[in-house]
């Protein structure tokens, strides 16, 4: 019963990430970010597959030869340690992309995998097959965990550590995805120390692989599903890219604003008609970014965000302002609604001592505040 519980997880994990490596294989990202993803895949394949037939060698379901388990115990020792590996650099290139070209940080950064490689291939200090067959732990057993679990928690520490840095606010939801890949695995193999009747490893490299893969995805959705417009993702990673290549002869403006009495249009009309007026604003903001070429987005709720930039002798940032407000009245009066809709907004001039995105937008969020305490 434990060989067939054995063998079918193994294959349902197999079956799982095997269309998934082919999926990576086309998406539409770098190519060094989509082969390093498919690298750390293929090697989980592997350690899974090559972990299903050291169980059948070790409970004697099949009699392999002996140098046949010499090489199953190889691959399965060291494809676990080169997965998580390639996930490192995978991280490393997401986090610091310029770093996994240096010679030094890849040489340095391989000497765990390369010492576990090289016990694994030198008789007796990782595992020792017997004259009669039979699988014994080396001296040195607990680097196929260590070293995995090493680079995995390494790579989650930095993950996190980058993730709370307020200059890299545009990028935290990112940032956390990748530290959560290594939660399961982690546990799994510590797991695996003291349960070897379940593949507890295999099920956490693979629950971690496509969690991970699931979460990529869902960032790299830019639209919201109900106005149409950019969502919040996407304005933070648009506006972190406008600072870091700031126009000396544009102003950056970045405007924040809510529907004013919008809770009262939900109570008393219901949240259809709810929606109904957050498109009509988006309406408006769409005609908005037409005309003056801004970038507008749908912050979460009723608020929304507008990046706008403008030369000394364009439209003032009032006149911007007034001009929305223009348009929401037009196509409220010609959808012919019950209440009046329109939007407080605050803004902010970006300037070079604002060190963060959060600044940024911390100052557009006071002078909303002092707009509709002011209302």
């Amino acid at each position: 019963m434990e060989v067939v519980l054995y063998s079918e997880i193994s294959i349902f994990c197999i079956f799982l990430l095997t269309p998934l490596l082919f999926t990576v294989k086309k998406e539409n990202m770098s190519y060094t970010l989509k082969h390093l993803f498919a690298i750390s895949l293929s090697f989980i394949i592997l350690f899974i597959f090559t972990d299903l037939l050291w169980y059948y060698s070790v409970n004697k379901v099949i009699n392999f030869p002996r140098f046949i388990k010499y090489i199953i115990d190889i691959l399965n020792f060291t494809s676990s340690g080169l997965a998580a590996y390639a996930w490192f650099l995978y991280s490393e290139k997401i986090q610091n992309p310029s770093r996994i070209k240096q010679k030094k940080f890849l040489l340095l950064s391989s000497l765990p995998i390369l010492l576990l490689i090289i016990v694994t291939l030198i008789p007796s200090l990782m595992f020792i097959i017997t004259k009669e067959g039979i699988y014994e732990r080396g001296p040195f057993f607990i680097l196929e965990f260590a070293i995995p679990c090493f680079y995995l928690g390494l790579t989650s520490l930095k993950a996190l550590i980058m993730s709370g840095k307020r200059k890299n606010y545009a990028y935290k939801n990112e940032f956390l995805s990748l530290a959560s890949f290594a939660i399961a695995p982690t546990i799994a193999t510590l797991l695996q120390l003291f349960i070897a009747e379940t593949p507890l490893t295999s099920i956490g490299m693979c629950v971690a692989a496509i969690w991970v893969y699931q979460r990529q995805q869902a960032l790299l959705v830019s639209i919201d599903p109900l106005t149409g417009l950019n969502n919040r993702y996407e304005m933070t990673r648009f506006l972190s890219n406008k600072m870091n290549h700031i126009d000396s002869d544009k102003a950056l403006y970045l405007l924040v604003s809510d529907v004013d009495y919008f809770k009262k249009i939900n109570d008393k009309y219901g949240h259809v008609e709810g929606d109904y007026a957050l498109l009509i604003i988006a309406e408006a903001l769409k005609i908005v970014a037409t005309k003056h070429r801004c970038f507008v987005s749908r912050y979460g709720g009723d608020e929304f965000v507008i990046i706008f930039e403008r030369r000394i002798k364009d439209i003032s940032i009032q006149e911007f302002c007034n001009s929305i407000n223009e348009n929401i009245s037009k196509l409220v009066e010609k959808a012919n609604l019950k209440y009046s809709l329109k939007l407080s907004i605050g803004y902010s001039l970006y300037n070079s001592n604002m060190q963060s995105l959060l600044d940024f937008l911390d100052k557009a969020d006071l002078s909303l505040y002092e707009v509709k305490r002011n209302r």
